[in-house]
């Protein structure tokens, strides 16, 4: 996020008190300092400029609830979306039924060229593709 604003912070409050199960969460944290000294081709992630990252933990125990759940998240994550930057970060996706390369462009950005070259030479058959995957390149 770039900022903190009223707004965001209503939304945060009101994702917060309207969450579907007491696992779930909305987590803010705040950035910046030494995070953001590092440049944005030193490593894997790009993105190292905002001040604040938003997070939704969609957990709940009841398989039953499992669409009012993934819907809560979504819709949240759609409410947050004006705040972002487009840049996500992958630890928090989340995506247990969308395609292991969501998110994968928006996360390394022009880091990702160089990441699949690594991939290639590490990992050539793409054995490790269960998360957000960098498919090898060349």
């Amino acid at each position: 996020m770039t900022e903190l604003s009223d707004e965001a912070i209503e939304t945060f409050a009101r994702a917060a008190a309207t969450r579907p199960a007491p696992l779930t969460i909305v987590n803010l944290w705040h950035m910046g300092g030494a995070i953001s000294d590092v440049g944005p081709e030193d490593t894997a992630f790009a993105e190292r400029s905002s001040p604040f990252m938003m997070s939704i933990d969609g957990n709940w125990s009841d398989s039953d609830t499992d669409a009012e759940g993934k819907a809560w998240v979504r819709s949240t994550a759609a409410d947050f979306a004006r705040y972002g930057t487009g840049s996500g970060y992958l630890n928090f996706t989340g995506l247990d039924d969308d395609d292991a390369r969501t998110g994968v462009d928006s996360a390394f950005g022009r880091n990702l060229a160089r990441l699949a070259a690594v991939k290639h030479t590490y990992d050539p058959d793409n054995l490790f593709r269960r998360t957000n995957n960098i498919v090898p390149g060349r």
